[in-house]
């Protein structure tokens, strides 16, 4: 007599295949993941720093009125615009890593504590640090995610023009 159908061996060596598969998946995907994060907050940065050079050439706002002011310990900026102050925190595995003023060394970004950018009227940054003494330069900040990723934010000292880069992998 024929019969149709699969062994318990065959189920299992099927099933253990799936799980493999299963398993390499959630590991790409976690570095998938922390990459898009770091990317996001990356882009919310630049776009907050555009954002509040927009609005101080705008309302031709006093220089160091509005502005966006970095915490690296507690890993969160405060972006204060026309529209009012916000608070953003970075979640999800990414920090602050270093920091940049100038053609000084870069350094980890909680030896720096805080720092703030705000723009003149005509949309020229200017970045204070803690100590309140001006920092001139181009001014560059690492994002880093959890499982490595990291994205660059990098602050023009002229015309204010905010970037982002990634390292070459």
């Amino acid at each position: 007599m024929k019969r149709s159908g699969f062994t318990l061996i065959e189920l299992l060596v099927v099933m253990a295949l799936i799980a493999i598969i299963a398993a390499a998946g959630g590991i790409m995907s976690s570095g998938y993941l922390t990459r898009r994060r770091v990317e996001q907050y990356a882009g919310a940065i630049v776009q907050d720093l555009r954002t509040t050079q927009a609005d101080t050439m705008f309302s031709r706002a006093e220089d160091g009125v509005l502005g966006v002011t970095f915490f690296a310990a507690s890993g969160q900026y405060v972006v204060t615009s026309r529209g009012g102050t916000t608070t953003r925190k970075l979640l999800g595995g990414v920090r602050l890593k270093t920091v940049q003023f100038g053609t000084a060394t870069p350094k980890p970004a909680t030896d720096e504590g805080t720092w703030t950018v705000s723009f003149d009227a005509y949309g020229s940054p200017r970045v204070t640090d803690s100590t309140h003494a001006v920092r001139l330069g181009v001014l560059k900040m690492t994002l880093q995610g959890s499982s490595g990723p990291q994205a660059t934010v990098e602050l023009s000292p002229v015309l204010g023009r905010a970037t982002i880069s990634w390292p070459a992998s």
